[in-house]
């Protein structure tokens, strides 16, 4: 998220990073410990939010134990199984999402350096880690699939410029 940080402050955005733990922890323990650190920098503008992977659903789990801090906002994930998949389902429940909030979800379809797990069949299309079709869920804004692997959806100057102009509600490539 260092290089998704770095690209978002030369376009003016202020950020913050948060880290948590999945295994030690209970995913909703952490997002309720987020919340508060979270509360301690809001501001009256808007949070926006950008999650990879697993902080696609602490930002769920977030978004449903505090709505209030989502007010105005704008989110994207990256990677984030939304419909559950074997290692997500493994942490946690996944809360419902509210469409009223918009949701940009950007997916990769290429398997990177992660394939030599090998957990998908060949005929799935998949990041190395999430399927795509886990990926996508009819009440979100946008969704966008890129030809990348999950770790690099992080780095990926194209999936900067699709989280740029989602947050800054310029028009996106769906």
């Amino acid at each position: 998220m260092s290089y998704i940080a770095w690209q978002l402050r030369k376009r003016g955005f202020k950020t913050h990073s948060y880290s948590y733990q999945t295994v030690k922890k209970s995913v909703p323990d952490e997002a309720k410990r987020l919340i508060e650190e979270i509360k301690n920098l809001q501001s009256d503008t808007p949070l926006f939010w950008v999650g990879h992977s697993m902080g696609g659903i602490m930002i769920r789990h977030i978004r449903a134990l505090a709505p209030d801090l989502f007010k105005g906002s704008r989110v994207v994930t990256l990677g984030t199984p939304h419909r559950g998949s074997f290692y997500a389902q493994t942490l946690c429940e996944i809360p419902l999402w509210d469409p009223a909030l918009p949701l940009y979800s950007i997916a990769g379809t290429r398997s990177g350096i992660e394939n030599w797990m090998r957990i998908f069949p060949k005929n799935v299309i998949n990041d190395g880690l999430v399927a795509l079709e886990e990926t996508q869920m009819p009440e979100f804004a946008a969704k966008a699939e890129v030809p990348l692997g999950h770790a690099a959806l992080l780095i990926n100057k194209k999936v900067m410029t699709l989280i740029a102009n989602w947050l800054e509600k310029l028009e996106i490539d769906t």
